[in-house]
């Protein structure tokens, strides 16, 4: 298993040029790939249980969701439930990966929070943030 003071300590800061969401690297999706996996129990050389496409997708929002409570936005309502939603209503997912997916998305964003404490979200960062919620 992989600790998860490693996971956070080696995700890549990501970039908040124009508030746009980070661009995660490969490499920092495939350690949050692997860590889901272990977190469901998956044994070595098992295929985990997220895509690297699924993965990147639960990351952004994570940050997104970790730039909304910055800004004092409800991101459960407005990010990490329709996220949730989109993942279960399809019905393609068992409970553990959607246990990944709930899990790797409170360990993206707590990383993401942490860079964020020791600055302020200001007013057009938090309109910005809204219209980008609002368009998802």
């Amino acid at each position: 298993m992989i600790p998860l003071a490693i996971v956070l300590l080696t995700l890549a800061p990501p970039s908040w040029a124009d508030l746009e969401p980070p661009q995660f690297s490969d490499e920092d999706v495939a350690r949050m790939q692997r860590l889901a996996h272990a977190m469901i129990g998956g044994a070595d050389g098992e295929e985990g249980p997220l895509t690297k496409a699924e993965m990147r997708l639960v990351m952004t929002t994570a940050a997104v969701s970790s730039l909304a409570e910055w800004c004092g936005l409800d991101w459960q309502q407005r990010s990490f439930l329709p996220l949730m939603s989109r993942f279960r209503s399809s019905g393609r997912y068992s409970e553990e990966q959607l246990t990944a997916v709930s899990v790797s998305h409170g360990i993206v964003q707590g990383s993401v929070a942490s860079q964020l404490k020791e600055s302020r979200c200001t007013d057009r960062m938090r309109r910005d943030i809204e219209a980008y919620l609002d368009a998802q």
